[in-house]
């Protein structure tokens, strides 16, 4: 695999920065070269640090983005349209099937339930009061006035016998009492605790309240109204959501400017960094000149006496004890500033790179709460529009129902009273027949008998095949349609509340109070508990890849813990607009903090080298079309081109170019050219190589 392009950017960028530090170094001591001609060195000497060439296991890789999807998602479509009045969860939160998760507003088909069945009602007592007329009760006291008529008359014509007095009685008797309880029944209807009194009672309170304000209607068109105007004067939550992010913006720009400052101040020779370089070169050269002047001493000496010459040896192996130790110290000290600046440029790119993407995000966030903020006010200008008119709508039905439930009352009143009077006259039938019955015979008499028995003949047919079957069999029609009626108004208000359909997690909510709520779109999107990483795979990769392939991925959430997974299936077709396949990714077992919508970066191992020669890739220069190292041979440097293979971490296999064992070049590079004379300062007691 080919070393990154975002690599080989950061090798340049540290070349750059290390040159400062070489031009530094290289002046300090350019100044003091004859203490360096006096070792006899050529050319410049530059301290580095180093690593072998090794042997050993490199994973090929494909890396690879996703995203945590789960496997089952279900949107939450209401069923019916209106304004959101409450929301019960959270995005996030878990739910069980069949909980209440929100409640549109449900005033209107409250009303229009509360209406029907007052219409039921109604419906119910005609019914009642068309079937009372033509009772068993009144059946039977029409054909026991045809029995007394008939005693009647054949009493005046032999006389009355004693079972048709007995007879005649017995009908007074039920006459009286079914107009006892007719009158109970005219009592209870003309009294407010009637059915059709109730009905009309109640629908003048659903009149009452909408007029006065005092009910759902008014509260929702007040809701509305107040929604639009805090989101046309800016102080709803979606206005202030998106100065929010308007403002963010320039967090990012500080903390670039801040990097960049940090970076400035590092590379300055005035850094501490670089004044503790500078300290250390000064003594370096002082060490050096005391040591020339002390070899110079020890030379002349050579004619006094054994024990001055004793004496200046010591100080001259002192003196080289010292040089090696400032050697040592320099070599050290470089390497820190060089990481200092590499540390700065490094926070630097990361804060440029950080603020491009937040700079990216910002847009898009604000782009999209500019949406939401524009769609929001359109939803509360939407639902303020729909309580108005539900609100006219409410009162219109209303007011029918009262103007219903008031017919209905008066009708009631009407018939029970035309019954009463019907009980009146069939009981004064009754007495009159019983008197007739007793009076004595005679032409007249007989005559008036015989056209009582007609007449009671007829009444008993009327009854027994009524006129009125017909508006009986309406009235039983009505009361079946109103019970629909009822049901579906008991459906429409079932409807206006949001359940949810399985056991699960909240993972979008889309809309919020007062917004409007409709067939077209979700409210809520749940998912299940079984998430996956789906990624994106390019052609070219396509056949390294293999389902049952393991798979080490990372999450924003904790990106330094590497997950184990395993590929699940490769998509068979590609995408047709990115020409791109999907990878499914199963993890191994649970992992915490894994949450769908998140992001994730997946290293599939395709295939496994057991022996390879592997350096570190920070040794890998590549400032020219082929990657170069440098290698120390005989305490100089020599620049090899390389031919590099798989990347694993911070190592990179070598194809050829190098063997196991070799000493490459991983720190101060950039101040090496071929053929330079070096110094290994791996750590401080490691001798000079190019002593």
């Amino acid at each position: 695999m080919m070393i990154p392009r975002s690599r080989i950017v950061r090798t340049v960028l540290i070349a750059g920065a290390t040159v400062l530090i070489a031009g530094v170094i290289y002046q300090g001591t350019a100044s003091h070269s004859s203490a360096f001609a006096a070792s006899g060195a050529k050319g410049k000497q530059v301290y580095v640090q180093t690593a072998n060439v090794t042997a050993g296991m490199v994973k090929q890789t494909v890396s690879l983005s996703g995203i945590v999807v789960s496997r089952n998602t279900v949107d939450i479509v209401p069923t019916a349209s209106g304004m959101i009045a409450s929301i019960n969860v959270h995005t996030g939160e878990h739910v069980t099937a069949g909980q209440v998760l929100a409640q549109l507003s449900d005033f209107t088909q409250l009303a229009q339930l509360q209406i029907a069945e007052g219409n039921l009602a109604a419906a119910k007592g005609k019914l009642a009061q068309i079937g009372l007329a033509n009772s068993p009760q009144s059946i039977a006291i029409a054909q026991d006035n045809v029995t007394i008529a008939k005693a009647r008359l054949q009493a005046l014509q032999s006389g009355p016998s004693s079972s048709a007095v007995v007879q005649a009685n017995t009908a007074v008797v039920n006459a009286e009492h079914n107009l006892a309880q007719l009158k109970q029944e005219q009592a209870l209807i003309d009294s407010p605790h009637g059915t059709a009194a109730v009905a009309f009672q109640n629908a003048s309170q659903v009149l009452t309240q909408i007029q006065t304000g005092q009910n759902p209607v008014s509260v929702a068109v007040e809701n509305a109204t107040q929604a639009v105007n805090d989101l046309e004067s800016g102080t709803a939550p979606q206005n202030v959501a998106l100065q929010n992010a308007q403002s963010s913006a320039a967090t990012a720009s500080t903390s670039v400017q801040t990097a960049q400052s940090d970076l400035t101040t590092v590379q300055s020779s005035s850094s501490p960094q670089g004044v503790q370089v500078a300290n250390d070169q000064n003594a370096l050269y002082q060490a050096q000149s005391n040591l020339s002047t002390l070899q110079s001493e020890l030379a002349q000496a050579t004619s006094s006496s054994t024990s001055s010459v004793s004496t200046l040896q010591s100080e001259v192996e002192a003196e080289q004890t010292t040089v090696s130790q400032d050697q040592a110290k320099l070599a050290e000290d470089q390497a820190s500033w060089t990481n200092a600046i590499s540390g700065a440029e490094s926070q630097l790119s990361a804060s440029e790179a950080s603020a491009a993407q937040q700079s990216q995000a910002n847009a898009n966030n604000t782009a999209l709460l500019q949406a939401q903020e524009q769609q929001s006010l359109q939803n509360a200008q939407g639902a303020l529009a729909t309580a108005k008119a539900q609100a006219a709508a409410s009162l219109s039905n209303a007011q029918a129902a009262v103007a219903s439930a008031q017919a209905n009352n008066s009708s009631a009143q009407m018939q029970i009273n035309a019954q009463v009077s019907q009980a009146q006259n069939a009981l004064a039938v009754a007495q009159a027949n019983r008197q007739a019955l007793m009076a004595p015979s005679t032409s007249s008499s007989l005559t008036e008998a015989q056209a009582q028995v007609n007449t009671a003949l007829q009444q008993l047919q009327a009854l027994l095949h009524p006129a009125n079957s017909g508006t009986l069999a309406a009235a039983q029609g009505n009361v079946q349609t109103v019970q629909g009626q009822v049901a579906l108004a008991q459906t429409a208000l079932q409807n206006m509340t949001l359940l949810a359909p399985i056991s699960g997690v909240i993972s979008q909510r889309y809309d919020s109070v007062g917004s409007l709520a409709g067939a077209q779109k979700p409210v809520f999107s749940m998912i299940g508990k079984t998430l996956e990483v789906q990624a994106t795979l390019d052609q070219q990769q396509l056949g390294a890849i293999r389902p049952g392939d393991t798979v080490n991925f990372t999450l924003p959430s904790n990106p330094n813990q590497a997950e184990v997974g395993t590929v699940y299936s490769v998509s068979p077709t590609a995408n047709v607009q990115t020409l791109s396949f999907t990878v499914t990714i199963l993890p191994k077992g649970s992992v915490t903090g894994m949450a769908a919508g998140e992001t994730a970066q997946a290293q599939i191992v395709t295939h496994t080298l057991p022996h390879a020669l592997l350096i570190p890739t920070a040794a890998i220069s590549m400032n020219h079309a082929t990657p170069q190292v440098y290698v120390v041979e005989n305490h100089r440097a020599v620049l090899k081109n390389i031919t590099t293979g798989a990347v694993d971490g911070t190592m990179t296999q070598v194809t050829s170019g190098l063997s196991a064992g070799q000493q490459v070049v991983t720190m101060g590079q950039t101040f090496l050219a071929s053929g330079d004379r070096v110094t290994v300062a791996n750590n401080p007691s490691t001798s000079s190589a190019g002593a």
